[in-house]
């Protein structure tokens, strides 16, 4: 029996656990929507807040390509997209409050700082420019919030009933994904990991590749982390695939884990990205470059369940 139809046979709850208020969908929009009249489906944003002005550059120009200049009716028109397509899907999403990276600040900044600030918003943030959010490097002052988070799913994530619980595998290096991932590698050891898209089809946009799990320690806390390999084609870059026959299967198995492909509701996945109308002139400025590819999720196996490819 592979898992998904473990899930669908006992109907188990699943609990897609997202960083931003469009990641879920686009990562694994056709499983969610193919379990959702099957089983529970929960979907659990975790950074659904801006912060107070000032902007940095970085924010006012973000929200200046969706047609914005104020971040708080921004992050609400996202929010209530982000409620209407799972509403379509009947599946229940709960939004955790927490402030997206870009418009992260520091804490306590002191009075020169404050005063500095008003005239250049970057001394404010914790990740300034978009290259440092996208370096997959959590800032110190984050621990902290890797820990509330942590809290916050134990509140909406039951510990005493079956479940699967879904996560990004942090392709393309945000921050916010990087957190989310590590922060349910810690709590949940048998949660299922999807290839971030459209992160997942850039040449240069991923670090990531599952092959072991292992502890980061560096941080000092016992954050488990998701192993990286890297292969190197010239100059560039680019993910791993379980296909790829310098990256032979048994490697992948020899690591604990198994991965499959889904491929089904693609269309109606691609429909409800489009739900996202805020986020469409970012993600994919020209709609003709919003190309569905089969999702891809990695996994521990237990006994008895195994991939559907």
């Amino acid at each position: 029996m592979h898992i998904v139809t473990e899930i669908t046979d006992r109907k188990i709850p699943c609990y897609f656990i997202s960083p931003h208020l469009d990641d879920a969908i686009l990562s694994a929009g056709g499983l969610i929507s193919y379990l959702a009249n099957k089983t529970d489906v929960h979907i659990l944003t975790v950074f659904t807040e801006a912060s107070s002005p000032p902007f940095t550059r970085f924010c006012r120009k973000f929200m200046q390509v969706s047609g914005y200049t104020d971040a708080y009716k921004f992050f609400r028109d996202r929010r209530n997209e982000d409620q209407k397509v799972f509403r379509t899907l009947h599946a229940k999403c709960k939004h955790l409050g927490f402030v997206d990276a870009a418009w992260r600040k520091k804490s306590g900044p002191r009075k020169a700082r404050k005063f500095l600030g008003q005239f250049l918003p970057e001394v404010l943030y914790l990740y300034p420019r978009n290259r440092n959010f996208r370096s997959g490097r959590i800032v110190k002052e984050d621990w902290k919030l890797m820990l509330e988070i942590e809290n916050a799913l134990k509140n909406y994530v039951p510990s005493t009933q079956d479940k699967v619980v879904f996560a990004p595998l942090a392709i393309g290096n945000h921050v916010d994904h990087v957190i989310v991932r590590d922060v349910c590698a810690k709590m949940y050891k048998q949660a299922v990991f999807w290839s971030d898209f459209p992160y997942n089809q850039g040449k240069n946009t991923s670090q990531e590749f599952i092959e072991a799990p292992t502890t980061l320690q560096s941080r000092n806390l016992k954050m488990p982390f998701v192993g990286a390999e890297i292969r190197r084609s010239g100059s560039t870059l680019y993910i791993p695939r379980p296909n790829d026959r310098g990256i032979p299967r048994r490697r992948i198995k020899n690591s604990g884990l198994d991965f499959f492909r889904w491929d089904k509701n693609l269309k109606q996945k691609k429909n409800l990205i489009l739900g996202y109308k805020t986020q469409i002139p970012t993600l994919f400025p020209n709609k003709t470059e919003l190309k569905i590819v089969p999702e891809l999720y990695y996994f521990k196996p237990t006994p008895g369940v195994s991939s559907p490819r």
